[in-house]
């Protein structure tokens, strides 16, 4: 199951990593680079038991290496200790359990990023499919209605672009 949530964080940050390059062969080879990237904030914590620097902790899991990490140092000292990792699951400032929470977490936040990220960088040819603020489209009165998303932002993009003219053209003195 552990090893399962990290694949699934593994594989959410490289789709977000993914989602800057345009070019496949690019992404291939820097995806999994950053993923081993994403393990050094550890030895950051090279020192430090699982009751200690435990802000810190938490904000370095947001990088699935490093929660694997984590992970792997608490499952280490209770197989030396001879205990089972299941039955201290959740005992320790950061424990077992706060390890496969963040690589839960890494796994959903990295795929809302990286869908995020798919519809608002600009591609080869052309523009960003979106605005960057197409979520909060989302919560305008017009876009629950029958009508498709698309073409509301179709039309706010338009109205956007007239009011642009037209305070263009009221800067060199001209009426539209």
């Amino acid at each position: 199951f552990w090893i399962g949530m990290f694949s699934m964080s593994a594989m959410s940050f490289c789709f977000f990593v993914a989602a800057f390059f345009s070019k496949a062969k690019l992404a291939a080879v820097v995806g999994p680079m950053a993923l081993f990237a994403s393990l050094l904030p550890r030895f950051v914590f090279f020192g430090t038991n699982r009751y200690e620097a435990i802000a810190a902790k938490y904000l370095a899991s947001l990088l699935p290496g490093t929660a694997l990490a984590f992970g792997a140092d608490i499952v280490g000292d209770y197989e030396y200790g001879e205990q089972s990792v299941a039955d201290n699951f959740w005992v320790g400032d950061y424990s077992f359990g706060s390890s496969i929470f963040f690589l839960a977490f890494d796994a959903v936040l990295y795929l809302v990023l990286a869908g995020y990220a798919e519809q608002v960088i600009p591609r080869d040819f052309g523009a960003a499919a979106k605005p960057w603020y197409f979520p909060v489209l989302w919560l305008l009165p017009g876009s629950w209605s029958s009508g498709s998303r698309d073409s509301d932002m179709k039309t706010l993009t338009d109205a956007s672009e007239a009011d642009d003219l037209s305070v263009a053209s009221s800067a060199f003195g001209k009426s539209s």
